[in-house]
């Protein structure tokens, strides 16, 4: 049977975190909500000059080494420091107690480095509060089954790997079988089959998206599984909702309005992401806005021009070829003749101010991530869990590192 052990669990206290955060992110919508790279100038900035002008001045460089240290950004005008500050103080979180973990290489065999640092970051985390071993791991939306043949290499228990992708699914419990633990698979789409969950068992989910996660609290209550773990990722994946649809008591009392699209800049760090994958967002973000300069420009109207995904190895053509080849693929009008290293120079400059502006945001990122998730924590609380919501291990692992335990 799963117990966790919860020091310090206070359902009062999560949803006056709750309330307080989601009165804050309430007060400053203008800012957070705003997209400084479809819309310039930003509205707020004429209620904030000072706040404008400052990170108006500040290079790519200064814009990079805010972005990667919210805390920073304390060094910049009153108005801007004080939203950082609060920001901090709103959403602190416990850091998880993580125990020394044995966990050896029987599982890590084909786990990338990352994913391998998230893994031992997570079950360290669990196995602090962990009284007694559960009667089985389900490991939700499993993918290859690294999380739950790590649990069960260091807790051993059965596992069930719960995942939509037949082929992954049994890869997953053939690699814990032939390491030579108890492993059965479940192939499920988890938005649309009920999944059967032991009661004596511990569902666990490292970066469920959005709905995935929800799925998961939602057969956690359903079939009264004693404990779960989560932490959720990517909350803006919400298939078939317009809004945000609090799911908690505070939550709904709190009246938060968000939309899904609002989620996806909570989850927008790049401090984790490797030197060349964050160059190439950069090209593709400069490229994106020089061809919207150059539409707007052709047809007279000083509107945003949405394009669809465009495919990664395109970014490595020079700016003249990859704006006609985009053209082309979404029948764009280009002007016959146009001068590509104009808008190409104006795309880089509004990509820097874009980027620049949307600092004024930063010190929100966290407080719309922390609402998002006590809201679903303390939807497990309503349903007479006791929770925990810690911090399960730094940024620099992985900024989706806010950990939900919980138990009967």
């Amino acid at each position: 049977m799963a117990a966790l052990h919860h020091p310090g669990d206070d359902h009062a206290r999560l949803a006056e975190q709750l309330t307080e955060i989601a009165a804050w992110l309430a007060r400053w919508r203008a800012v957070w909500s705003h997209r400084p790279f479809r819309q310039l100038p930003a509205p707020w900035e004429a209620d904030h000059p000072a706040v404008s002008r400052w990170l108006r001045q500040l290079s790519g460089v200064d814009v990079a080494r805010y972005d990667d240290d919210v805390a920073k950004l304390t060094e910049g005008p009153p108005r801007l420091a004080a939203w950082t500050r609060e920001g901090m103080v709103l959403t602190w979180t416990p850091d998880a107690i993580v125990a020394p973990t044995d966990l050896r290489e029987r599982w890590e065999r084909g786990v990338p480095g990352r994913k391998r640092a998230q893994i031992r970051a997570f079950v360290g985390a669990l196995v602090a509060t962990l009284d007694e071993t559960p009667g089985r791991w389900l490991d939700w939306c499993a993918g290859k089954g690294h999380l739950g043949r790590a649990l069960a290499s260091t807790i051993p228990a059965p596992v069930t790997f719960v995942e939509r992708q037949a082929a992954l699914a049994r890869q997953a419990s053939e690699r814990a079988r032939t390491r030579g633990l108890d492993a059965t698979h479940l192939i499920a789409d988890v938005l649309r089959d009920a999944v059967e969950a032991p009661t004596d068992g511990m569902l666990v989910a490292l970066h469920a998206c959005g709905a995935l996660g929800d799925a998961a609290i939602t057969t956690t209550l359903r079939a009264g599984v004693r404990a779960m773990a989560l932490i959720p990722c990517c909350y803006h994946y919400q298939p078939g909702h317009e809004r945000l649809v609090a799911r908690s008591r505070a939550g709904r009392r709190a009246l938060l309005d968000v939309v899904p699209q609002q989620l996806r800049f909570a989850t927008a760090e790049e401090v984790a992401a490797p030197h060349r994958r964050r160059r190439g967002r950069e090209r593709e973000e400069a490229f994106r806005l020089a061809l919207d300069e150059l539409l707007r420009e052709a047809s007279g109207r000083d509107v945003y021009h949405h394009l669809p995904p465009v495919p990664r190895p395109w970014l490595n053509l020079p700016f003249s070829a990859w704006a006609t080849r985009v053209a082309n693929a979404h029948a764009l009008s280009l002007p016959v003749r146009w001068d590509p290293d104009r808008f190409e120079r104006r795309g880089w400059e509004r990509a820097r101010l874009a980027r620049a502006l949307g600092l004024a945001r930063t010190p929100f990122r966290r407080a719309l991530e922390l609402w998002y998730v006590l809201d679903r924590a303390l939807s497990l609380a309503d349903g007479g869990y006791r929770v925990q919501v810690m911090t399960a291990c730094a940024r620099r692992v992985t900024p989706r590192n806010v950990i939900i335990t919980a138990r009967v």
